[in-house]
């Protein structure tokens, strides 16, 4: 069953945002598993907001775990590391 990730990262920047997505290869495409993904401050202005769809908790966490937050890291956000938020998906439409 699809899941619904939401995760946020205090004071990242769209620059830091856009180093990553271009790190990952992601500025185009999404990675194995991930059906849909929006980004954006949130709406206290200084927190980065991440939504994706993915096919399964297990490659979110793969991914977030192993490919997301240390690229992140290295950009010089700093990640949140407790659990994202998460939700099953009940409809998706793309």
């Amino acid at each position: 069953m699809a899941i619904v990730v939401l995760s946020e990262t205090p004071e990242m920047t769209s620059e830091q945002y856009d180093t990553v997505a271009a790190e990952l290869g992601l500025s185009d495409s999404l990675p194995a598993g991930c059906l849909a993904h929006v980004a954006g401050v949130g709406p206290d202005g200084s927190t980065w907001r991440d939504i994706h769809v993915w096919e399964s908790a297990a490659e979110a966490k793969e991914f977030m775990d192993g490919t997301l937050r240390p690229a992140m890291e290295q950009a010089g956000a700093t990640p949140v590391w407790g659990p994202p938020t998460t939700w099953q998906v009940h409809k998706l439409i793309t």
